[in-house]
């Protein structure tokens, strides 16, 4: 919704850790198996094709900020600007899908 709203007709979208479920709490433990090694150059591929990069990967576990820092880090070195629909009190990215429809993006503060 956000992106058509924009004016664009297709987007992207990655996840910082790539394993899939409909409920955090199945999201293994471990963060080496919750995101694959293939997940952070995929992600780097995608923000490489995009013509904007919006985060919203809203709240994770603190075990996974080493996996954030890499991800974060990663998208910002392709040169991309990194916008976002707000900040949460922790500084990650808010999700989308608790957002009114006419949130505003905004700068991402590149925190390294």
């Amino acid at each position: 919704m956000f992106a058509r709203d924009w004016g664009f007709t297709r987007y992207l979208k990655g996840n910082v850790l790539d394993w899939r479920a409909t409920s955090p709490k199945d999201i293994p433990h471990d963060p080496g198996l919750a995101c694959s090694t293939d997940n952070i150059p995929a992600l780097v591929e995608m923000a490489m094709d995009a013509e904007m990069i919006v985060l919203a990967y809203g709240k994770l576990h603190n075990r996974f900020a080493p996996l954030v820092h890499e991800a974060l880090s990663a998208v910002a070195a392709t040169g991309q600007p990194l916008k976002c629909l707000g900040l949460n009190k922790d500084g990650s990215a808010k999700h989308p899908l608790y957002l009114r429809k006419d949130t505003a993006l905004q700068e991402f503060p590149t925190p390294f």
